[in-house]
């Protein structure tokens, strides 16, 4: 069922992605972000087709997914930041949630940097549907 999930939620990465990408016509680093998540997606997706006892591939595809999104987070701090205004506490709110990401990395065994990077990839992700949802761009 993992693995399902994680071809399933690559798919929707994907076409969030793309969504969040058509969304900014005219700002070079949010484009660039939702580029580089849909790069990311395609490894998510690997994820699932390469389970963990499938070596090196799973290891590849779930390093490249994890590095990638944090240049996609990256990313899109920038682009928050140079919005400026209220788009500036969100560029606040990306970059903590990627500090706590980094310091699990950090701290702690591969697995759990994995899983509470994951909570704040998806945290990140309803957040900005809720920015959509109230008809501001995200």
């Amino acid at each position: 069922m993992f693995n399902a999930a994680a071809v399933i939620a690559g798919v929707l990465l994907s076409f969030f992605a793309l969504g969040m990408y058509q969304n900014h016509q005219s700002y070079l680093f949010g484009r660039a972000a939702m580029l580089v998540a849909l790069v990311a997606s395609l490894f998510l997706i690997g994820v699932g087709i390469f389970p963990i006892h499938v070596t090196p591939y799973h290891t590849i595809v779930s390093y490249a997914f994890f590095g990638l999104m944090i240049v996609a987070l990256s990313l899109w701090t920038v682009h928050d930041y140079l919005r400026g205004g209220q788009a500036q506490y969100f560029a606040g709110f990306t970059a903590v949630l990627l500090a706590i990401s980094l310091a699990f990395l950090a701290l702690t065994e591969i697995g759990m940097a994995e899983a509470v990077a994951v909570v704040c990839i998806m945290i990140w992700a309803v957040v900005q549907g809720i920015r959509m949802l109230k008809l501001e761009e995200a």
